[in-house]
């Protein structure tokens, strides 16, 4: 995932059973392995807050699932 320093991105996490299939009502909990980095509310918006890379994980049931967020410093480009 990539995001602006002060921008967002949704995570999407989908819990499955054993079989696969979606369990219904199920709400991961999120974390970010750097909070500086990037936050992630409850509901999985995650901010960039400065340059850099942090962990963010989606835990259910004993189970996680993590991505990457890398946060940038937008540029500017002259002319545009």
């Amino acid at each position: 995932m990539l995001v602006g320093v002060g921008g967002s991105a949704k995570m999407n996490a989908r819990v499955l059973d054993a079989s696969n299939n979606p369990v219904s009502g199920a709400t991961p909990a999120f974390q970010s392995s750097d909070q500086s980095i990037a936050s992630v509310s409850a509901a999985g918006l995650v901010t960039g807050l400065r340059a850099g890379v942090a962990t963010i994980s989606a835990t259910y049931g004993g189970a996680t699932g993590t991505t990457k967020a890398t946060v940038v410093t937008p540029t500017s480009v002259a002319g545009m």
